[in-house]
This record gives C-alpha cells, structure tokens and sequence, in this order.
C-alpha cells in the first residue's frame, strides 16, 4: 500500500501548524499560571467616571480613552481600573472607570467623581499574560466565587479590574 504524496504533505503541514501554535501560545504566557491570593485590607482612592448602559456604545470606549489619557498625560497619578458591578437591567452593564491614585488629590475637576474603596480584605488573580491568551473576565470572576463560598467569605457584588504598565491585569474581589 502507498500513501499519496498529497496526505504525507498535509500531515506535515498539520503538525508544524501545530508545533508553530503552541509556541506562539507559550511566548505569550498562555503556560503561565494563576491563582487566587488573598490580602490583607485596603484603602483606594479612584478618581473617575461611572458608565451605566449598552456594552457596544462608543461611550463607554470614550470613556476609558478619556481616563486612559488623563494618565498618559500625568494630570492624575496611578493605575488605570474598571469597576465592573452587577447589571441593574439585562442588556446594559454598570461599570466605573478611574484611576486608581498613588498620591493625594486635593481638587477634582470636571464630571469626575471621587470613589473610596476601603475594605477588611480582598481576593486577587494577577494575569501577566499578553490579553490575546489571557483568560476571560469571567472565568476569572467564577474561580475568585468558587474559592470564596468554599472558605466561607461573603464578597462584595463587584470586581476591580486593575491595568498595570507592563500590561497585566490584577482582578480583584471585596471582602464584605
């Protein structure tokens, strides 16, 4: 019996295909793993702007891009983060965008509000992976749940998520 020549070139094309993926996959961290950590209690001062609506509306875009800016160019000081809360109708989100201070701020200008966040302890998940073999938000949320209900923490009914400069992502969880 011989093989055609044609199945022996797609099996090879198949496997390099293969073999290029998975290298891909590990040069952005895919391998890397994660877990959930818990911390003691914070305090967090996040200067920002709320978004209640459509997750596809420009403004919410607009919104991020407005406060990413206000970073890049250094009129506030500190991280950029989303609060992500519970949906109040099926089809729109609820959500803040700020940025988390890392010094004081005497004056808010503007529609921006000032958020404190203070907290007895939280659940965090880092991500150093690049966001293209990054898990989902909410994957994340369910795992962070999980390790919640089986030790027995009561958790706030919303997630922080924190971009970092060297493009992770913390996510993190409000002890109640």
């Amino acid at each position: 019996m011989t093989i055609d020549p044609r199945y022996k070139y797609y099996a090879i094309s198949a496997v390099s295909l293969a073999i290029i993926s998975f290298s891909i996959y590990f040069l952005l961290g895919g391998t890397k793993e994660y877990e959930v950590q818990e911390s003691g209690a914070v305090s967090y001062d996040i200067v920002g702007t709320p978004f209640k609506g459509r997750y596809v509306a420009d403004s919410a875009r607009m919104i991020f891009e407005d406060i990413r800016s206000k970073i890049i160019n250094e009129d506030w000081k500190g991280d950029l983060v989303e609060l992500t809360y519970p949906p109040e109708d099926g089809d729109e989100i609820n959500q803040f965008f700020g940025v988390l201070l890392t010094g004081r701020v005497t004056q808010i200008e503007g529609n921006y509000q000032l958020k404190k966040l203070r907290a007895p302890g939280s659940l965090t998940v880092n991500l150093s992976m690049h966001w293209l073999v990054r898990p989902s938000r909410e994957k994340i949320q369910t795992m962070i749940f999980d390790y919640a209900q089986e030790r027995g923490i009561a958790l706030e009914d919303f997630f922080m998520q924190l971009y970092l400069p060297d493009n992770s992502v913390t996510i993190e969880a409000f002890v109640k």
